[in-house]
């Protein structure tokens, strides 16, 4: 995956980016082996859950707010 950023031209930001039932890539998401003690170090950083964690299907995932109003998942599976 790339992850890039352009400075020319200047890129529109999408008004929807933050809903994540929308088409097309929206988040990204990283798994982890501890879910629970990465999202209190993050949260103590400053980083703004979007969701509390929940159970889906055979994960236990949380959303985060990431830069420029992207999604960012935390996902650790069972």
């Amino acid at each position: 995956m790339q992850l890039l950023h352009f400075l020319k031209p200047p890129v529109k930001p999408a008004s929807d980016i933050a809903r994540l039932d929308r088409i097309g890539f929206n988040h990204i998401c990283f798994a982890v082996s501890d879910i629970d003690s990465l999202i209190g170090k993050v949260t103590a950083a400053g980083v703004r859950l979007r969701n509390q964690p929940m159970t889906f299907h055979d994960r236990k995932l949380v959303f985060l707010e990431g830069p420029e109003g992207t999604t960012v998942e935390l996902a650790e599976w069972k």
